[in-house]
């Protein structure tokens, strides 16, 4: 087990080095690299697809329903075009499907992160706490986009390898994030 000291040494060289890290990935993990993105929108126009199939709904009733062109929802369930988020909670509704545990489902499957192993920080609130992870935090608050206000999406993978190269278990390390569970919607 590292020591307080030891550790917070660790967490200065981790914030020097979030500077560097948020400036190009400042979403943090899982990593959405290309290949990981087509993926999950593959799954997710796979899952519309047969959903639409299984309430023996045409991509004819579809369009008219939705008020796009019959391509568009092709294009839609086979990935060959981005997909904007209200259309795809229209399709979700339209096929009695819930938007959120969809999305849920289809991240674990194209990352392997289940979302109940995320934990959303508070970084202002880190920053402030005095704790060996404060700096840590303010060298993500410098680079976060204003949009996620200060709150990081830790999911497992990245809190386990927090915690490891600070010496601690991954509960020690909770706590001092005091971190909250990301509930579903």
């Amino acid at each position: 087990m590292a020591t307080i000291e030891e550790s917070a040494k660790t967490l200065r060289a981790l914030a020097e080095s979030a500077g560097e890290v948020a400036g190009s990935k400042p979403y943090g993990e899982p990593a959405f690299t290309t290949k990981v993105e087509d993926e999950f929108t593959t799954i997710l126009g796979t899952w519309l697809r047969t959903a639409r199939k299984s309430k023996n709904i045409r991509l004819e009733d579809m369009a008219h329903a939705t008020g796009q062109a019959l391509n568009t929802i092709s294009w839609h369930e086979r990935a060959m075009t981005a997909m904007p988020v209200a259309r795809f909670v229209h399709y979700c509704i339209t096929y009695g499907l819930s938007p959120g545990a969809l999305l849920d489902r289809a991240l674990e499957e194209a990352t392997g992160v289940r979302p109940e192993d995320t934990v959303t920080v508070d970084l202002h609130k880190l920053a402030q706490s005095g704790n060996p992870l404060a700096s840590w935090a303010e060298a993500w608050l410098r680079n976060l986009p204003p949009n996620m206000n200060g709150r990081l999406r830790l999911p497992r993978p990245a809190q386990d390898q927090i915690a490891e190269l600070c010496g601690w278990n991954r509960e020690q390390l909770l706590k001092l994030l005091e971190a909250n569970p990301l509930l579903p919607q």
